[in-house]
């Protein structure tokens, strides 16, 4: 019995040290104040929102961040171009000048002060001949940069439709595991529950009900630890499929 019990403490410690690492993690994730206490809300482990199997969502954050480079890409191609094209343009001009000998001539008016006007307007065109195949150059990087960002958004998206089909896998394994391990337990828990009965009244032996008190606690870790994965999965499909705005509800 004292064995059990210390091992039963140290477990019990180890548990408090981690779920005190676990809320100052939620605390950086969060960005609350490292500081202040949080405690979070009980979890009813019976209770689970199954997300919808709708499919992968195309319009999450990490897609829609690769096809604006891609469209980046396309509009730095266009620029790479039109920067060739001959260019016309409309100059003009409207000026004063004024030439005197002495600085102070220039506050009173005579013959060494005097302002002469001119205006001009005219217009430029200008044709680009030869760059030294620098306009070949830009548009043949900026289709590199169109074909790279193409091949990041498939790669990107096959690779999440590989997630998304997995985590469907995992989502529907760890419910049938999550089935079996409450089932587990609850039978576990009957049996401590008549082997202590059997010992208040002298028919079993208290390592009998020592075995079968081992024997629920390891069929509960095990159904928490199916409960987790279970909840684990299904936040991984509500991400996938664009759902986990339902969390905040």
């Amino acid at each position: 019995v004292n064995v059990n019990l210390e091992n039963l403490s140290v477990q019990y410690d180890n548990a408090k040290a981690m779920l005190i690492q676990q809320y100052n993690m939620l605390k950086y994730v969060i960005d609350y104040p490292a500081e202040q206490d949080i405690v979070v809300e009980k979890a009813n482990v019976e209770q689970i929102d199954m997300a919808a199997l709708t499919g992968l969502n195309e319009n999450l954050y990490e897609l829609q961040l690769l096809r604006k480079q891609q469209t980046l890409a396309e509009q730095q191609k266009k620029l790479a171009k039109d920067g060739y094209l001959p260019t016309l343009a409309l100059t003009g001009n409207w000026t004063y000048t004024s030439f005197t000998d002495k600085m102070k001539n220039w506050f009173h008016s005579g013959e060494s002060n005097h302002w002469y006007k001119s205006n001009g307007i005219g217009i430029s065109l200008r044709i680009p001949v030869f760059d030294g195949f620098e306009k070949r150059s830009k548009i043949r990087k900026a289709q590199v940069d169109i074909d790279n960002a193409k091949i990041a958004y498939e790669n990107a998206l096959k690779g999440m439709q590989t997630q998304y089909a997995n985590a469907v896998n995992d989502l529907a394994n760890n419910q049938r595991n999550f089935a079996k391990q409450r089932d587990n337990y609850l039978l576990a828990e009957d049996i401590y529950k008549v082997t202590s009965d059997r010992y208040r009244e002298g028919i079993a032996s208290m390592t009998e009900v020592l075995q079968d008190e081992m024997s629920m606690s390891d069929a509960q870790n095990n159904y928490l630890t199916a409960h987790f994965n279970y909840q684990v999965s299904n936040l991984t499909i509500l991400k996938l499929t664009g759902q986990l705005d339902r969390l905040m509800k």
